[in-house]
């Protein structure tokens, strides 16, 4: 993995793949964490994902379906 990246793009909201685990950023950049290091942020996954299936949109559609994957 390249030092940081981020899914799917820059634009808010996405998530933020860095060394030291991944980042929930929301529109207003806002941040939530769903892993750091080797600690798995359940809950806050479970929010995240929550959240993002009620907005509807294709990019949050999107999202969930990757935060699901990747980090539950």
């Amino acid at each position: 993995m390249p030092k940081e990246s981020f899914y799917p793009d820059h634009k808010e909201p996405h998530v933020h793949l860095h060394k030291g685990g991944a980042t929930f950023t929301d529109v207003g950049h806002n941040h939530r964490t769903l892993q750091n290091g080797s600690v798995l942020y359940r809950g806050v996954v479970r929010e995240v994902i929550a959240d993002l299936q009620t907005r509807g949109d294709d990019r949050s559609r999107e999202l969930a379906t990757y935060i699901h994957r990747n980090f539950s």
